[in-house]
């Protein structure tokens, strides 16, 4: 068993100022760390984050972080200092959210801000709390910042980080001739050797861009805008605005979902454990449970399993109004833990191909979906709907009202 103290001796070391003493011991008792430690990993993938030189290595275990957290109980991180679990959530969703946003992926860093928002109403008045919430406040202005230069309107809801992919999209919409040139051809080692140096589509319309360099900070353009003047011709326009619509619906779509999973957090946000578990509609349902349904049933079913086809995901589906009773604020993690894990599945998808699994017939009766807009849209529409009855909810618990009309 990976030890408390020889974690808490390399923090100190860590935070001391020293991290070439503290960093060393830090990788070492992860690697010796067994798989079902997730207290420790979660401490350690936390702080190791923040030893990373390379920002993709860094976001890479502030993700390994929550995967951890998602297995953590509430006085599992005791031993360093955290007396409920739920304390360490605002940071763990803060360090990504700053990650992202300097990666560029604008989207994701607002759904951790929202996440580390909720999540802040567990921290008190001591010194730390209020450094957590002033990163907040401070990643929060950082991305409003960005927000006056950018919009979420795109032609393509988001490449998977190659210009390859780029361009050979819009050649597809706009045809014309693809010249790509890889770093090798140019003899650039900063970078994988396939990844293109120059690349250029010529034809009505001219475009051209490169893969960045490894290590160098970019920002995906969330608000890039096309003037479509290449034609005059009625027809080749109504076909390129078809093609391009396809990345604005996906945009659109994605970022009222993140919306309505904000509104859900809102809504149960610095409640009681009593208020949490009490059942006020004649169904006898808890706000605790709906949370287990909207995490189990909506996240992890439709975007995990049936988008995504993640198999560990496929085999731990269940019954989520029959979950295993557990306390508010772990059905929050819960929840949390599980949009993030969608946000992960949906970046890496294309909306316009089928649902990659797809439920036995004696197991659910309903046709399969056509593709993945059809799962993200179910998504939306359940996710909205429970948002209005945890609404309902909460407003006859403490008066709380979302949004009051008149």
């Amino acid at each position: 068993m990976t030890d408390w103290n020889d974690i808490t001796t390399a923090l100190n070391a860590v935070l001391g100022g020293d991290p070439a003493a503290g960093g060393p011991r830090l990788r070492a008792l992860w690697k010796a760390s067994h798989p079902a430690e997730h207290a420790q990993r979660c401490v350690l993938a936390h702080y190791l984050a923040d030893l990373e030189p390379d920002l993709a290595d860094e976001v890479r275990w502030d993700k390994i972080a929550l995967e951890e957290f998602s297995q953590v109980h509430e006085n599992d991180l005791s031993p360093v200092g955290i007396a409920s679990a739920a304390g360490l959530a605002p940071s763990l969703h803060l360090n990504p959210g700053e990650g992202y946003r300097r990666q560029g992926h604008i989207t994701r860093a607002r759904e951790h801000l929202a996440l580390g928002r909720t999540a802040a109403g567990t921290l008190g008045d001591d010194g730390y709390s209020t450094m957590i919430r002033k990163g907040l406040d401070g990643l929060g202005g950082r991305l409003d910042a960005t927000d006056t230069h950018q919009r979420s309107r795109v032609p393509r809801h988001d490449f998977p980080g190659t210009a390859r992919e780029a361009l050979s999209f819009y050649a597809d919409v706009f045809g014309g001739d693809l010249s790509l040139h890889s770093y090798e051809e140019f003899g650039r080692t900063d970078g994988p050797p396939d990844a293109v140096a120059h690349g250029v589509l010529d034809g009505v319309v001219a475009l051209a861009g490169s893969d960045a360099p490894e290590g160098a900070e970019t920002m995906r353009l969330e608000g890039l805008m096309l003037s479509l003047l290449g034609t005059a011709e009625p027809a080749v326009l109504h076909e390129w605005f078809e093609k391009l619509s396809i990345g604005m619906t996906d945009t659109h779509l994605l970022a009222q979902l993140a919306e309505q999973r904000t509104h859900v957090l809102q809504a149960v946000s610095g409640l009681t454990e009593t208020a949490m578990s009490r059942a006020l509609t004649p169904s006898g349902w808890t706000m605790t449970q709906l949370l287990n349904h909207l995490a189990f049933d909506v996240e992890a079913f439709w975007i995990s399993a049936v988008l995504g086809g993640d198999p560990t995901a496929i085999a731990a589906l269940h019954d989520g109004w029959a979950s295993e009773p557990m306390s508010g604020t772990d059905a929050i993690r819960v929840y949390q833990q599980e949009i993030a894990r969608s946000t992960e599945v949906l970046a890496q998808s294309d909306l316009n191909a089928p649902p990659r699994w797809w439920p036995a017939p004696g197991d659910f009766e309903a046709p399969p979906m056509t593709d993945g807009h059809e799962v993200v849209f179910r998504v939306l529409v359940e996710t909205s709907i429970h948002a209005g009855h945890l609404d309902i909810v909460r407003e006859l618990t403490d008066g709380h009202q979302h949004l009051v009309l008149r």
